[in-house]
């Protein structure tokens, strides 16, 4: 990669940028154990052992915003206890990435699972 992909950052980002937790975002989550809770707007919102999570932002020390995995950059973030996951190695990542690329057409029936 080139790395000038990124779109110009605002204050907020900036702000944030200086503390190096930039770093992370993008990072792959894993679910280590059952939650749900009810969010603000009225969804409830499942995490499931072994779900998979893009990191957004580490709201805070014990909320992080996140996306489903595989999800679109446009569907809504969710929030997931941070105690709750873990963050893969870049290795990890890339694995999943290739071995995902030579299984076509495998969906977990969780995923579809969306009402």
């Amino acid at each position: 990669g080139n790395g000038n992909r990124k779109p110009p950052l605002t204050g907020s980002q900036r702000r944030v940028r200086m503390f190096g937790v930039d770093r992370q975002v993008g990072r792959l989550l894993e679910a280590q154990f059952h939650y749900q809770y009810q969010a603000a707007d009225g969804r409830l919102v499942r995490i499931a052992e072994g779900d998979r999570f893009v990191l957004l932002n580490k709201s805070n020390q014990d909320w992080w915003q996140v996306r489903r995995e595989g999800e679109p950059k446009r569907s809504k973030p969710i929030y997931v206890p941070a105690a709750y996951v873990v963050e893969l190695p870049e290795t990890a990542v890339m694995a999943s990435v290739a071995k995902r690329a030579s299984l076509p057409g495998k969906f977990s029936a969780s995923s579809l699972d969306i009402s």
